[in-house]
C-alpha cells in the first residue's frame, strides 16, 4: 500500500483514506504509531525492548534464505515463506511453541526462475535440518504454500505432526476455473509459472497425488468475504461477477477436499478474504493452539 506524506509525522493511504501518524517525544524521537482506520489505533514504540527473536541467514543448495526464529515451546511451529505477513501470527504464539519463518532471498540465486514443487519442499526440509527444528512439526501454509506444505507432508512424512492451511491454493477450484473461466485460467496459469511454480502442468499432477501420513490433525481455513483487491494485478482486471462466482466455487473446492481428511476441519473466517494471515490473524492462531492441543492429546 502506497502512503502519501500530508506531513512530516502524518501520511494517508488515499484510496482507503488510512492514516499513520508517528507521535514524538520531548527529545524528538518516535514514541508512539497512530492508525486511523475505523476509529484509532494506538501502538508504543517497542525497538527499545531487547528482541528474543533470532535472525539469521542460511544458504542451502546456492540459495539464500533469510530466516527468523522465536518463541518458547517445545513443539516447532513453521510458518511457511514471507516474513511479514506472518508477524502478527508469530507474536500470538510465541508463548506456546518455537515458530520458525523465513524467506527466500532469490530462489533460485542465479536467475530467480521459480522451481519445480518437489524442489521447493527439499529445499524446506534441508533448511529446517540446517536451523535445528524440532521434528515432528506443525506446517501453516497461506494461498500457494497451502499446497507446497501438502506436498512436502507427502515427501517427509515422519517430519510432520499436523498441518493447517489458510486459503490454500486447490487444485478442484483450478478444474472449475478451466471448464468455466477459461480466460481468467489463463492469466492465474501464467501468474502462477512467473511466480510459484517451474512447470504448471506437472505442478497439478504432483498435487493430486500427494498424500497426507496418516491420522495428523488438518486445520483448513477458507475466506468467508471475498472482495477484489485493487492492489492484486490478477483480480483488480476480474469482472465482479466473475470474482463472486470464484469465490463459491473455492469454498466447494476447500469443502470437498476436507471432507476427504480424516481428522479434519474446516473453519469459514468471516470478513476476511484471501489475506487471512493479516486481516484476521486469530483465526491462524487459534487453528494452531487446535493443532498443538491435538497432538497433547494423542500423546
Amino acid at each position: 500500500m502506497e502512503f502519501r506524506p500530508e506531513s512530516t509525522n502524518r501520511f494517508v493511504h488515499e484510496p482507503s483514506g488510512t492514516r499513520i501518524s508517528f507521535v514524538r517525544g520531548e527529545q524528538g524521537k518516535v514514541t508512539e504509531l497512530v492508525l486511523e482506520r475505523g476509529g484509532e489505533h494506538r501502538a508504543r514504540r517497542i525497538s527499545d525492548i531487547p528482541s528474543t527473536e533470532r535472525v539469521q541467514t542460511v544458504n542451502v543448495s546456492a540459495n539464500t534464505f533469510q530466516t527468523v526464529i522465536n518463541g518458547d515451546g517445545k513443539a516447532a511451529v513453521v510458518l511457511v515463506s514471507g516474513l511479514g505477513n506472518w508477524a502478527k501470527v508469530s507474536a500470538g504464539i510465541n508463548r506456546m511453541a518455537s515458530i520458525v519463518r523465513y524467506q527466500a532471498d532469490g530462489v533460485p540465486t542465479a536467475n530467480r526462475v521459480p522451481l519445480d514443487a518437489d524442489t521447493q519442499a527439499r529445499l524446506l526440509h534441508e533448511l529446517l535440518k540446517k536451523l535445528q527444528v524440532t521434528k515432528p512439526c506443525i506446517l501453516v501454509g497461506h494461498s500457494f504454500d497451502g499446497a507446497l506444505v501438502r506436498i512436502f507432508a507427502d515427501l517427509y512424512p515422519k517430519d510432520i505432526s499436523g498441518l493447517v492451511l489458510v486459503d490454500p491454493f486447490d487444485e478442484g477450484f483450478v478444474d472449475w476455473l478451466k471448464l468455466n473461466q477459461p480466460k481468467n485460467y489463463e492469466l492465474f496459469r501464467q501468474r502462477a509459472i512467473e511466480n510459484y511454480v517451474e512447470d504448471w502442468d506437472d505442478f497439478l499432477k504432483r498435487l493430486r497425488r500427494a498424500h497426507l501420513p496418516k491420522g495428523i490433525p488438518v486445520v483448513l481455513l477458507t475466506a468467508g468475504h471475498r472482495e477484489i483487491r485493487q492492489n492484486d494485478v490478477l483480480e483488480s482486471n476480474l469482472k465482479p461477477a466473475d470474482l463472486e462466482a470464484g469465490a463459491t466455487a473455492v469454498r466447494k473446492a476447500h469443502d470437498a477436499w476436507i471432507a476427504k481428511v480424516p481428522n479434519s476441519r474446516l473453519v469459514v473466517v468471516p470478513n476476511a478474504g484471501h489475506e487471512i494471515p493479516r486481516e484476521q490473524p486469530a483465526y491462524v492462531i487459534e487453528a494452531i493452539n487446535q493443532i498443538l492441543s491435538d497432538i497433547k492429546q494423542a500423546q
